[in-house]
């Protein structure tokens, strides 16, 4: 099944048994794999002003060069957090 929405993936997770809902949640891709250990609705925008990754916007209240860089990642988006074996 393709994930592309969060839709998709609760419509996946609503599929599993009971067995399989108390697995740890993991990922594998291309050379990477670990498990999935948070889960949020990010409380700000991230921002990539610099090239270098996302960072809160909040990280830079004391830069107005930056007031307008368009959002990486949009306040109110939930996301999963990994951590990689």
């Amino acid at each position: 099944m393709e994930i592309r929405k969060f839709k998709d993936l609760k419509e996946f997770v609503n599929s599993l048994n009971e067995n399989q809902l108390e697995q740890p949640v993991k990922f594998w891709g291309d050379e990477i794999g670990g498990e999935i250990h948070r889960a949020e609705v990010l409380k700000e925008d991230w921002i990539n002003p610099t090239g270098d990754g996302l960072e809160p916007r909040s990280a830079y209240d004391d830069e107005p060069e930056y007031e307008f860089e368009p959002a990486g990642i949009e306040k109110g988006s939930p996301v999963l957090s990994i951590s990689q074996e």
